[in-house]
């Protein structure tokens, strides 16, 4: 029963030069250290992208065909748009941030939820949520929702 592989003898020639460290011709890459010649760097610099790019950028049929393209288009009218809460938008980030701040200093930390009766929830599970959406300083105009019956709320307000 034959086992292993055999090696021919070239192949075993070749892994003994390897091993030896003999180079052999049009074997390898470039040594290290080595430098590009001029040519291949001019090459390089044609080839590469931002040459291109500011060639066109350069070329004023190419910025007027650019113009036309986006004439009409709001600046950065991407899908993404942020929103902010109503909160923020009445009071400013501080003052939205101080009122939660005062809401749970005087009312205290919500662990279950008036809307649905979630219990147990914690820190970024529950919140304290405004009734009126005017972000009163008043106890009464403060609930306690889950994530969930929270995000309800405010879309339907």
């Amino acid at each position: 029963m034959k086992k292993g592989y055999k090696h021919s003898k070239e192949t075993k020639q070749k892994m003994r030069e390897a091993k030896l460290g003999i180079k052999r011709p049009g074997v390898g890459g470039r040594k290290k250290g080595s430098k590009n010649s001029e040519e291949h760097n001019r090459k390089i610099k044609e080839n590469n992208a931002k040459y291109w790019l500011g060639k066109k950028r350069d070329d004023p049929e190419y910025i007027k065909k650019i113009s036309e393209a986006h004439k009409g288009q709001k600046p950065n009218s991407g899908s993404f748009k942020k929103t902010v809460s109503k909160g923020i938008e009445l009071l400013g980030r501080n003052e939205y941030r101080n009122l939660h701040k005062w809401v749970e200093k005087t009312l205290g930390k919500p662990d279950t939820c008036e809307k649905c009766g979630k219990s147990g929830l914690t820190g970024r599970q529950i919140h304290w949520a405004n009734k009126s959406g005017d972000y009163k300083k008043q106890i009464n105009d403060w609930t306690r929702l889950c994530v969930r019956c929270h995000f309800y709320k405010d879309k339907l307000i």
